[in-house]
This record gives C-alpha cells, sequence and structure tokens, in this order.
C-alpha cells in the first residue's frame, strides 16, 4: 500500500482520509491533507525545529493531537512542517520531529480559514492491508 490522502466534503467542513503502509506513515499524509484543507503553500526563511510529542492510549486522539499542534503552528505561526521525521506511533504515544518553514505571502494560497480539527468521525484503524486515519476539519 502506498501513503496518500484525499479531501472529502462533510457537511460545512471538510474530511480527510490517509492511507498508508503502517501507523506510523501516516503521519505525513495526514499533515499534507490538513495543509490541503487550507490552501496551497510554499515556505521561505529560515528553519525553526518543532517536537511533537504527545501521550495516551488512543492512536486517534493522538493523531488529533498531532494535527492540532500542526494546526496551531500554522495558524498562529505562520510556518508548515517542510520535513517530518515520524519517530513513533503506537497505543501509548506519538513522536515525530519537523522542521518548519515560514510560509511565503506571495507564492501561498489560503483557500479556508481551518479552525480545528474535530473528534468528529475521528478514526485510525486497519484497512486492507495497510491503515487509514480519518479525521474532519472545521472550516
Amino acid at each position: 500500500m502506498k501513503t496518500g490522502f484525499e479531501l472529502f466534503e462533510h457537511t460545512a467542513d471538510l474530511g480527510v482520509r490517509v492511507w498508508a503502509p503502517t501507523p506510523i506513515e501516516l503521519l505525513r499524509p495526514a499533515c499534507a491533507g490538513l495543509y490541503a484543507c487550507a490552501g496551497e503553500f510554499e515556505a521561505q526563511g529560515p528553519e525553526h525545529p518543532l517536537a511533537l510529542g504527545f501521550d495516551g492510549d488512543d492512536p486517534a486522539y493522538l493523531l488529533h493531537d498531532y494535527l492540532s499542534e500542526l494546526l496551531q503552528t500554522l495558524v498562529l505561526d505562520r510556518r508548515i512542517a517542510v520535513t517530518i521525521e515520524a519517530l513513533r506511533f503506537d497505543d501509548t504515544g506519538l513522536r515525530a520531529r519537523a522542521i518548519t518553514r515560514e510560509i511565503s505571502p506571495t507564492a501561498s494560497a489560503w483557500q479556508h480559514e481551518v479552525k480545528a480539527v474535530t473528534y468528529h468521525q475521528l478514526a485510525v484503524r486497519p484497512a486492507g492491508n495497510g491503515f487509514e486515519a480519518i479525521f474532519i476539519v472545521d472550516i
């Protein structure tokens, strides 16, 4: 199974379905799907490291926390993750390191204001010969 994502309409929100061979490989396309909900972005400027670490007992909630942190960095700091090193994603925790850079205001296009990653239909589960994640963003 290859990795990827697709967007789907969900009432007044947008949904994202992500797939990958393993749970840890869901993290990069989940980030790309989140960004695709907000617009098309080009990075500029210096690199800023971002450590992402969450503990818990539900992979779906861990994914929610991960995406919420990336969304906060996008909206408040106007930075996107240009690389993500996924270190761990299992039933007890999620760890990743990202390099972020500022969004170029001239080469980027905001399409939606993404307010939050919701808990509605949130899931991480086996699918076919890999795994899938579903999340909904409030726009």
